[in-house]
């Protein structure tokens, strides 16, 4: 779907399960360019901080680019809060 208004595409995925995974494996989101990528679970968990962060299970997450040769972090986990009138939800 378009939206004629702002030309951007919007896609949603349905959730899907697969059974032969036995909740074993966590599913992941990555978006990747030659020298960089953002990979990061799609699940995410509160922090006392009322933030919502993206769940961090392996030390490959985050935002990690190639620079001069050297694969460096540069960023761990986004945290977001959706407040309604001040009040998150």
């Amino acid at each position: 779907m378009i939206d004629a208004r702002r030309q951007i595409r919007v896609t949603t995925f349905p959730p899907l399960e697969n059974p032969d995974w036995d909740h074993a494996r966590t599913r992941r989101l990555a978006l990747r360019v030659p020298t960089a990528e953002w990979c990061q679970s799609v699940l995410t968990t509160r922090e006392l901080d009322g933030f919502q962060y993206l769940r961090t299970d392996y030390a490959y997450e985050g935002l990690l680019a190639l620079l001069q040769g050297e694969n460096w972090k540069i960023l761990d986990r986004v945290g977001f809060q959706v407040l309604i009138e001040g009040a998150p939800v």
